[in-house]
């Protein structure tokens, strides 16, 4: 649905929930823990993180397709409920709600702190 209203209004779609998965997906490859919230909100801040429409690339890696399994979907919850990181992605997505009209979607598992575009 949001992709859709992103396209009939000609604004950008972004999943911030596939935020939260590359997040997941470059800690679980770089060995760190999922639950150490410094690491993670360090590879969150480190990250060159890209989201647009389906393609998701963090850190040059194209991880559209192996942010979508079983194993991340369980990472993602760990790495969603550390509030610090929760801080950093929303930082990242108001900085691109900044650049110009998006459609923002996405799950987890905290109310959302976006003000209404005006």
């Amino acid at each position: 649905m949001a992709r859709a209203v992103a396209a009939a209004l000609g604004y950008r779609h972004v999943d911030t929930g596939a935020m939260y998965r590359a997040v997941a997906w470059r800690v679980l490859q770089l060995g760190a823990d999922l639950d150490a919230e410094e690491a993670v909100v360090a590879v969150a801040r480190a990250a060159a993180l890209e989201v647009d429409g389906s393609r998701v690339v963090i850190d040059g890696t194209d991880v559209s397709a192996a942010i979508r399994t079983p194993d991340i979907d369980r990472a993602t919850t760990r790495v969603a409920r550390l509030p610090r990181v929760r801080a950093e992605l929303v930082a990242r997505q108001r900085a691109l709600a900044e650049q110009g009209p998006v459609v923002m979607r996405g799950a987890t598992s905290g109310p959302s702190s976006f003000p209404p575009r005006r």
